[in-house]
């Protein structure tokens, strides 16, 4: 199995305007406003890194 993103909620700020999900491009990513947090769906993710860059609070990473 490829690698994939994972979120660290610790430090992240789970905000709807989060910018790790702004940058995935495939929408894997995405805040969902019923549990008030963003989300990884490993299904779509592809591992490309692109959220783990755009997060200002190193809360995303991929393993």
């Amino acid at each position: 199995m490829g690698k994939k993103a994972s979120i660290d909620f610790k430090k992240c700020d789970n905000k709807p305007y989060c910018g790790a999900a702004r940058a995935c491009k495939i929408k894997a990513l995405y805040y969902d406003r019923e549990l008030e947090s963003v989300q990884v769906d490993s299904f779509k993710c592809t591992g490309c890194g692109n959220c783990v860059v755009a997060c200002p609070h190193a809360a995303v990473t991929v393993q």
